[in-house]
């Protein structure tokens, strides 16, 4: 549908912009724009391990909470939500935005109960004109979008799941060498959730990479390299796996060759190796479950209209 990508209403002037919609928030953009190829989403994209803990990679972009299901990931399109972009002041920008709350959805025992689940996004940017480097920040929280489930199996109390905050930080820049830009992200995800008798009630991993992108008269080669740390648990009652060996690493490598004004050739080569218990997807993998390694080879052809 038109309404899950970015679509949007809004007053735009001198102060910045204020708009109502759906859109990527803040801590999403600030990973498409750091990352060295064409988009964060294909193969060798940051977002094979970058804003989420596993399990999937670029799921449904609204997710769906109804029946007890989750939304880990913290790249999203959220509906209902209304945000503000400033204008450049002396090389500086902020953004703040908020998902409305989605009234009663269904918990992990299937029972529908009052929600206040919302997702509140801040962050901002320092990339002053006059020198070459930038620094970015941002800050996202969801509230009971239960995205333990998109981790373990976790079994609760009668009432079911009664509350959940996932967080995720990151902090990254970059510097430029003339036609070499050189960059790196440091980022940790958090997530809780209440009512755990069995499972997880809190589940928190770092992640970093380095990347490197270098422009050519024929187009331009990009590199990265990201490595997800062991989570930090806190478990109930029991549980089939703990925290370690839940790392994974990640290294890639591109070059987009223009044809033309309007057409550029692409070659990617992505590898990801999974620790035992780790289960971050390359995408375009097919399911392995946990401890799969996998290996990409993309060739494209992308025209603009």
């Amino acid at each position: 549908a038109l309404r899950s990508r970015n679509s949007y209403l809004g007053l735009m002037g001198d102060w910045g912009s204020v708009k109502y919609g759906s859109n990527e928030h803040i801590y999403e953009q600030l990973l498409y724009k750091s990352d060295p190829f064409d988009g964060a989403a294909g193969v060798g994209g940051n977002l094979n391990i970058m804003g989420s803990p596993g399990g999937n990679v670029f799921t449904n972009v609204n997710c769906t909470l109804a029946g007890g299901g989750g939304c880990a990931q913290f790249y999203r399109r959220t509906e209902n939500s209304i945000w503000y972009d400033s204008p450049d002041i002396a090389g500086f920008t902020f953004s703040a935005a908020w998902g409305m709350p989605n009234k009663n959805f269904g918990n992990a025992a299937g029972t529908t109960v009052k929600s206040s689940s919302g997702v509140y996004s801040v962050g901002g940017k320092f990339a002053p004109a006059n020198l070459p480097f930038y620094v970015d920040a941002a800050y996202e929280r969801h509230t009971d979008y239960n995205g333990m489930s998109q981790i373990a199996t976790n079994t609760y109390g009668a009432g079911g799941i009664s509350n959940s905050t996932d967080t995720g930080l990151q902090v990254g820049g970059g510097v430029m060498f003339g036609d070499l830009t050189v960059g790196a992200r440091w980022e940790q995800l958090k997530y809780k959730a209440d009512g755990v008798v069995n499972g997880f009630a809190e589940w928190k991993r770092n992640a970093f990479n380095v990347t490197a992108k270098y422009g050519l008269p024929t187009g331009y080669v990009g590199a990265q390299f990201v490595i997800a740390s062991d989570a930090k648990t806190k478990t109930a009652g029991t549980e089939t796996f703990n925290g370690d060996k839940t790392g994974a690493s990640y290294i890639a490598a591109g070059y987009y060759h223009n044809l033309s004004k309007q057409t550029q050739a692409q070659f990617v080569l992505s590898l990801l190796r999974n620790k035992d218990n780790a289960n971050y997807i390359n995408i375009g993998q097919p399911a392995g479950g946990r401890g799969t390694d996998s290996t990409a080879i993309y060739v494209g052809l992308k025209h603009s209209f």
